[in-house]
């Protein structure tokens, strides 16, 4: 496999890992993989205990940019769906189901909160060749350990700063 592909899943099982005690799962209508369209290794997870809202989990990494996303879309659930497996598992069905309904985008930030110059959109991988996949692991995964206790805390609403970001989007369905 290439490194960039075993740097991403390597940082996705840890990620999964880290967010299971938040009840996040694999998603069952989208596969982890590369992306030619968005040219980025994209997985998505959802919260297992669907209630109020829906909560899905986008990781992404673009090699491009030498960088990873970690954000989460929040909709309510207007769907009734009361668990996972009533969730369609064709992907475009999915899509067409929750993309045209109101949903709020919590993106989490990297860098520290008492430097705000430290604070980007995405969390940095090293630019070097051959790439360092152990250590770039590490330190992906340190830095989203760090900072998504924020990232939980403002999805109950305990969380005013500047490490996420959280944008409200209502897109309409073309006619």
């Amino acid at each position: 496999m290439k490194p960039n592909k075993i740097l991403f899943f390597d940082v996705l099982k840890r990620v999964a890992s880290d967010c299971a005690s938040e009840g996040f799962v694999e998603h069952p209508a989208y596969v982890s993989a590369w992306e030619p369209a968005n040219q980025a290794y994209e997985a998505t997870l959802i919260r297992s205990n669907v209630s109020d809202f829906i909560d899905q989990l986008n990781v992404s990494f673009y090699p491009s940019w030498h960088s990873f996303r970690f954000h989460i879309n929040r909709s309510v659930n207007s769907f009734g769906i009361n668990t996972i497996g009533d969730l369609p598992t064709d992907a475009g069905e999915w899509t067409d189901c929750w993309l045209y309904h109101p949903f709020d985008e919590y993106l989490l930030k990297s860098g520290t909160a008492w430097n705000v110059f430290s604070i980007k959109s995405d969390f940095k991988v090293s630019k070097r060749k051959p790439l360092n996949v152990e250590a770039e692991t590490l330190k992906v995964c340190a830095a989203f350990e760090r900072n998504s206790v924020f990232l939980f805390n403002a999805l109950r609403g305990n969380y005013r700063g500047r490490l996420v970001d959280v944008q409200h989007y209502k897109i309409e369905r073309p006619k």
